[in-house]
């Protein structure tokens, strides 16, 4: 009997090891505060730490060590003679190829690459460098000790969320009223009617999902759309499915809105898809 379990043991854990390792695949960390580094062992820089629970998205591995794509909330460095600053905390790569290193200083490890004219998000200023938000191919390292197989990275289509059918007063109806009353209370309700127009307002667009995080005061969506590494969209949508997402390149389609005082729009997610 022992024998038996022991040798289902090792076919499972062959079995894993072996699904594991098809990579890209999405893994989930196993401790709270693991390093991510640089490169494929102690002796490269730690980039930040990894919380128990989050999920990563392997790419490839060396050794003991898994090489994981970076969120978004993680910093690397540019030199400013390669930076066109526009807006504050906005800037546009000026040079091609440029590199994005751990640290402030050309002799720190190469995490990614920017090209010319991409734009970047801009979080701080050393010396001659910026930190810039980790762009998508930006990598880090992490212990395979401390990551297990979470799910593929290749996602089915999910079914569409049901839409929302709201019914939107017509001008020419309005034209033709009548009543000086009904006319007065029908443009009372078009001073309304825009956000609901703005909602069937449909959009496609390619970005990188993450949570919302701890917002102070009002609330607009519980995710967030990264475009070309800065916010562009806040989300709304079934929770439980835009989890699924986090940290991965997604085509969103849904009706836009605009929070107040012309803030960040709000997509109401009807249906998302993983990029290719």
């Amino acid at each position: 009997m022992r024998k038996k379990l022991a040798l289902i043991t090792i076919i499972l854990l062959w079995s894993f090891s072996a699904f594991a390792d098809k990579f890209p695949f999405v893994g989930e960390v196993t401790k709270e505060g693991v390093n991510v580094r640089s490169g494929p062992n102690i002796n490269f820089e730690s980039l930040y730490q990894a919380k128990n629970g989050d999920k990563v998205t392997v790419k490839a591995k060396s050794y003991d060590w898994y090489q994981i794509d970076l969120p978004s909330e993680v910093v690397g460095f540019i030199s400013k003679k390669y930076v066109k600053t526009a807006t504050e905390g906005n800037g546009e790569v000026i040079g091609d190829r440029v590199n994005i290193r751990a640290k402030p200083g050309d002799k720190y490890t190469i995490i990614g690459q920017a090209k010319k004219g991409q734009a970047v998000t801009i979080t701080g200023s050393t010396g001659d460098w910026f930190s810039i938000a980790a762009l998508e191919n930006c990598r880090g390292w992490i212990h395979e000790n401390f990551v297990k197989f979470f799910s593929d990275y290749i996602k089915e289509e999910i079914k569409p969320l049901p839409p929302s059918e709201p019914s939107v007063v017509s001008e020419d109806k309005v034209a033709k009223s009548v009543s000086e009353e009904k006319t007065t209370k029908a443009t009372e309700e078009l001073k309304v009617e825009p956000s609901v127009q703005q909602e069937k307002q449909f959009i496609e667009v390619e970005g990188v999902l993450e949570q919302r995080g701890k917002t102070l005061g009002k609330r607009f969506g519980t995710h967030k759309l990264l475009v070309d590494g800065r916010l562009a969209y806040y989300l709304e949508g079934d929770s439980a499915i835009l989890n699924s997402y986090i940290h991965f390149k997604v085509m969103v389609t849904g009706g836009k809105t605009t929070t107040p005082k012309g803030g960040i729009p709000v997509i109401k997610v009807e249906k998302i898809t993983p990029s290719k």
